[in-house]
């Protein structure tokens, strides 16, 4: 493990960075967690029972998947070589863009035309209402795709504000007014269905439009072959596919072996910890192009003291909400969601330990990813997905949304466990450090010891939980400014007077 007592300049212009990036991305991400939650939420109370939002929320996992695969593992090709390749922008762009389009178009239509044996596969109840939402949101699979495609390249320019705007800031709130309108109007699961997608569409003209501004079209010669880029980013690709089914597939295994009524309860369980998946998010998207760039500079130093300091803001950021949801969210569950949601208390705690050991490994895959191991990262996620999904099939039968919870938990163990030997055996690096003790243990100090003390005594109401929640929160933000200089916290004060 390297620990570094000095920091150099360039080091320190990589740190002032990463806290602008990290601050611009942060934003993002609270807005995004909040209104995708709050969508979450509008969709569990709007529609009269738990089959009709089950239905909604399988479909959503569906079009999560399918958009996904189809951008080809752009996210990461196309950060990676803009980020080392400026002036090729547009000319990379293409080289990304055109093969998604197709694919996307291509999934799209299959889904169509294929959509009522996919709907007999995946609901026992109501497969007809489920083929009638299918076909309303696979129109917009392409612009899902393309934004995705487009947001990466932004990203490799440098700049985390449209992602941020567009993909963050836009396309949740935009989907979280569409739905409480049409719902407002009396649709049903059909309806709902198609007011969510609509929202990609506000993400890809944001996206084309920043894009076009930060490029103003201006295209230059390929710097890098065809062969090339899709050398590194076709494992990338087929990476995505397993990213994205150990991310969404149990919601479908849960519906499919389960049935609709236990699929949303898995959803408004998994989705409570949204915000702090989201915050991961940021954190890798704003570090990945640094990490990129400090890797092709041979600069390893400036390399683990960005994934240092990014591990240690996440682990500030996140581990008091899952420290809350582990212990004390049963009362949650029931006052946001109904007393049918209930059941899902221990799925919830199963969750958010599973999502402490992830976000305790920092954004580990994206430092392999950009030291150019996406085969590696294609063969840990086909691991991790076919333990989620033997789990899972075992599981689910009997155990219902806590079998899958397990599944899904034992899948993120390979992803994160496995890459941090990886990185450490490549690189000599690691996200553990002085910065990553002290905003654990200021965590566990200050939220996680009150809510085990609430979960022992019997104690926990809704609100001694809020209770918890805040005071803990407060004293836990004031003890991590007496470790500023060891957390960086600098570099986040000076980026906020940057743009303030």
């Amino acid at each position: 493990m390297l620990e570094t007592t000095a920091t150099r300049p360039e080091d320190a212009s990589e740190q002032s960075s990463l806290a602008r990036s990290g601050l611009i991305a942060f934003a993002g991400s609270v807005v995004n967690g909040l209104a995708a939650f709050l969508v979450i939420v509008a969709i569990t109370n709007v529609l009269d029972d738990k089959t009709s939002s089950g239905l909604v929320f399988t479909a959503i996992a569906l079009f999560n998947i399918v958009f996904a695969v189809a951008a080809l593992g752009a996210d990461v090709g196309l950060v990676r070589f803009t980020a080392q390749n400026r002036s090729s922008a547009v000319a990379l762009l293409k080289t990304a863009a055109i093969p998604a389009l197709m694919s996307s178009c291509l999934m799209a239509a299959a889904i169509a035309v294929a959509r009522h044996p996919i709907a007999n596969i995946l609901s026992a109840n109501d497969s007809d209402t489920l083929a009638q939402i299918l076909l309303g949101m696979t129109p917009f699979v392409p612009l899902a795709t393309l934004a995705t495609v487009i947001l990466a390249g932004t990203r490799g320019l440098g700049t985390m504000t449209p992602t941020a705007l567009a993909d963050r800031i836009g396309k949740p709130i935009s989907q979280l007014a569409l739905v409480v309108f049409v719902s407002l109007l009396g649709a049903g699961p059909a309806g709902i269905g198609l007011a969510w997608s609509v929202s990609f569409a506000v993400s890809f003209a944001l996206a084309v439009w920043w894009f076009w501004h930060l490029t103003s079209g201006r295209e230059s010669d390929l710097a890098v072959t065809r062969e090339e880029y899709w050398d590194f980013t076709a494992p990338q690709a087929a990476t995505n596919v397993l990213y994205v089914l150990l991310r969404w597939a149990d919601v479908l295994l849960v519906a499919a072996l389960a049935g609709e009524g236990p699929a949303a309860i898995y959803t408004a369980v998994s989705r409570l910890l949204i915000a702090g998946n989201f915050v991961n998010g940021a954190i890798v998207q704003a570090i990945s192009p640094l990490v990129s760039k400090a890797l092709g500079d041979n600069n390893r130093r400036g390399a683990d003291d960005l994934l240092k300091t990014g591990t240690a803001w996440l682990v500030a950021a996140v581990w008091p909400g899952y420290l809350i949801l582990a212990l004390v969210g049963g009362p949650l569950l029931v006052t946001l969601f109904g007393d049918g949601y209930s059941t899902g208390a221990t799925a919830l705690t199963v969750l958010s330990f599973a999502m402490m050991v992830a976000s305790g490994s920092g954004p580990i895959e994206a430092v392999l990813l950009m030291d150019g191991g996406s085969r590696l990262s294609l063969i840990n996620n086909l691991a991790a997905v076919t333990v989620m999904l033997t789990v899972d099939a075992l599981l689910i039968p009997e155990l219902g949304v806590r079998g899958a919870a397990i599944g899904w938990g034992a899948g993120l163990m390979i992803t994160n466990v496995v890459p941090l030997i990886q990185v450490h055996r490549r690189l000599g690096i690691s996200p553990f450090g002085r910065a990553h003790l002290v905003a654990s243990a200021v965590g566990l100090a200050c939220v996680g010891g009150p809510a085990a003390l609430l979960r022992l005594t019997g104690a926990a109401t809704l609100l001694s939980v809020l209770g918890v929640a805040v005071v803990g929160y407060a004293l836990h933000l004031a003890l991590l400014s007496r470790f500023s200089t060891i957390l960086k916290l600098d570099q986040l004060v000076s980026a906020v007077k940057s743009r303030g």
